[in-house]
């Protein structure tokens, strides 16, 4: 019984660390903001933050993924049902997926990429879109049958091409229109397939 409620702080002092975070990116930039700046907004110790992650980049993949879960939930029906179709089409809308979540989210992305001095927020974006993109493929994806491209180089050339097209847009405030950036990356990851 006592770990449940020790699960459940933790869950909460998690979500509260988020929220924090999450709102000062509403103000601030990632680059600088410190680890006493989040506990402070979220009222909590320098040590509860660290009894739960490691780093602020910790906590910004934990609230990439606090908003990825959603995005999961929401098109596995898809996924499951069309699990079958041709590698393309799982690929396209995985595609369209991520794209719809960078402009459908409520983090401040463009904001937040255009202060990113370090670039350190473009290496999180990436790793957060491989991961996402791992989660699909080991679902959905069927093994690719050729023995030159290992599944890993997959992921890693996918989310590189989108995050990179996605963060440069952002940080260049471009403003690409949404089909128009789904059918470039779509041709640029599968050229010939329409």
């Amino acid at each position: 019984m006592e770990n449940s409620k020790e699960d459940v702080r933790t869950i909460r002092t998690k979500r509260d660390l988020a929220n924090a975070l999450e709102e000062l990116l509403q103000e601030r930039n990632f680059d600088d903001l410190t680890i006493k700046d989040i506990t402070d907004k979220a009222l909590m110790s320098k040590n509860t933050f660290y009894n739960n992650f490691k780093d602020k980049n910790d906590l910004l993949m934990f609230l990439f993924h606090r908003y990825s879960a959603h995005l999961i939930e929401t098109v596995e029906p898809w996924f499951e049902k069309h699990k079958l179709s041709p590698r393309s089409i799982l690929l396209k809308k995985a595609v369209d997926v991520f794209v719809d979540y960078f402009y459908e989210s409520n983090l401040p992305y463009r904001k937040m990429i255009q202060n990113d001095t370090s670039k350190s927020l473009f290496w999180n974006l990436n790793q957060f879109i491989i991961q996402l993109f791992n989660e699909l493929r080991s679902t959905y994806f069927p093994s690719h049958n050729s023995k030159k491209t290992k599944e890993p180089v997959e992921s890693y050339f996918y989310s590189g091409a989108i995050s990179s097209l996605i963060y440069n847009a952002l940080r260049n405030n471009e403003d690409l229109d949404r089909s128009q950036l789904k059918k470039d990356l779509f041709f640029l990851c599968l050229p010939g397939i329409k």
